[in-house]
């Protein structure tokens, strides 16, 4: 009988493979224009202040 934690490691490197599988589909899936998009929390799009500007 294999003993608990050898059988909650493999369960876990199962779903820990699966999701990666997933996740590389989902990547690969992608255009060159779902690369280039920006997303919401893109620095520029949140603030119109610089990086070198005082926040004080």
């Amino acid at each position: 009988m294999p003993d608990a934690k050898t059988t909650r490691s493999a369960r876990l490197a199962d779903q820990f493979e699966a999701a990666q599988e997933s996740f590389i589909g989902l990547v690969e899936s992608l255009t060159v224009e779902h690369w280039r998009m920006k997303g919401k929390n893109t620095p520029e799009l949140r603030t119109t202040r610089t990086r070198a500007e005082p926040w004080g």
